[in-house]
């Protein structure tokens, strides 16, 4: 049995949910992550996670994928229900580190780093929104 995870209901998994929370939504950044935030029609969150192939190989990008996931997860009773949540991931986002390489920066970037920023984000976008 999983133990922990997002259920697939909390992710959004096609194209048009996305493109919708793109299109519509709100955004704030901070340089190496990017929330876009619109409405839903369900009483949960939804989140979805893109990373440009920019950002690295396929386990570097499935690395900040998961960390990102887990974070938004964490962190549920902060996220308000009702709202679809789009979080890319910023091409250069090993340079806002203050890293020189990608390598470098994934050895660096631990889950709380995610967490903090996804948080502040949240915070920006409570003080738009009232």
């Amino acid at each position: 049995m999983k133990q922990f995870g997002l259920p697939k209901s909390k992710r959004l998994r096609n194209n048009a949910d996305i493109k919708r929370a793109l299109d519509c939504g709100l955004r704030v950044g901070d340089g190496v992550l990017t929330v876009y935030v619109a409405q839903n029609s369900l009483r949960y969150a939804r989140v979805g996670v893109c990373v440009s192939k920019r950002c690295g190989s396929a386990v570097v990008r499935n690395r900040l994928k998961r960390l990102v996931r887990e974070a938004f997860r964490q962190s549920q009773e902060l996220v308000k229900s009702g709202n679809d949540y789009v979080i890319m991931i910023s091409k250069g986002w090993f340079r806002q580190l203050g890293c020189d390489s990608v390598d470098q920066a994934l050895r660096m970037l631990k889950f709380e780093e995610v967490q903090r920023r996804f948080l502040s984000l949240l915070k920006r976008i409570e003080k738009k929104t009232s």
